[in-house]
């Protein structure tokens, strides 16, 4: 759990440096809303993360049915999430929403990478 935590803030921290050279060499605007995006998304991640290991932990073999939960309620989450965002700021609501966009994947895949070791992990010390 510590090297997923400490990738997720990597990640964050590497995704602000690149969004602020972005911004630098005016490639694109920055978001309004970049931090509480990516901080908002790095913590919504640990906990579902943190979540699933405790699921993995005690019962392996409900591990899909723990993880579409997961799925379920991150949609519900992140669409309530994204419609705040939207209207407190319509005029940047396209680049708020793709950033988004792009930070959810990369966070998504790292968490997956790191869920997919432990499964396998689990399942072969059976």
């Amino acid at each position: 759990m510590i090297r997923f935590t400490i990738a997720i803030f990597f990640i964050s921290a590497l995704l602000y440096f690149v969004v602020q050279y972005g911004v630098s060499h005016a490639w694109f605007a920055a978001p309004s809303f970049q931090y509480e995006i990516v901080g908002f998304l790095a913590l919504a991640t640990l906990a579902f993360y943190i979540y699933l290991l405790k699921r993995i932990s005690k019962k392996p073999e409900d591990f899909v049915s723990a993880f579409i939960l997961t799925l379920v309620l991150r949609f519900l989450l992140f669409a309530g999430f994204m419609m705040t965002l939207i209207f407190i700021d319509k005029a940047g609501a396209n680049s708020n929403a793709l950033f988004f966009m792009v930070v959810y994947v990369i966070f998504t895949v790292t968490e997956v990478a790191f869920l997919y070791r432990k499964v396998m992990s689990v399942k072969s010390a059976k």
